[in-house]
């Protein structure tokens, strides 16, 4: 289990808030010394792991022009938060 959360540390720090990103850009953003010290993370995994990123609501999985493309979202506290901080400012 400690391998599955760091696989998922390791795919979240590699994607962007900013720019939808394919899955041979996450590949490229992993740190290859992380990777190595988990023996266990495979192809099938990390296709897993962003699966349950997605249900999670994590992240989110979009179709750009027939291509798969994963981008991190912000969790529901933070947009509310975001959200009162805009309409407190605009009053």
């Amino acid at each position: 289990m400690q391998n599955k959360k760091s696989s998922e540390h390791l795919i979240l720090e590699a994607l962007s808030f900013y720019e939808p990103m394919s899955y041979a850009q996450i590949i490229f953003e992993l740190k290859t010394d992380d990777i190595q010290e988990l023996p266990d993370f495979t192809d099938e995994k990390m296709k897993m792991i962003l699966e349950s990123l997605v249900k999670r609501k994590l992240i989110k999985k979009l179709d750009f022009n027939g291509e798969v493309k994963w981008i991190k979202t912000l969790p529901q506290d933070r947009k509310n938060m975001f959200t009162k901080l805009i309409e407190k400012f605009l009053k």
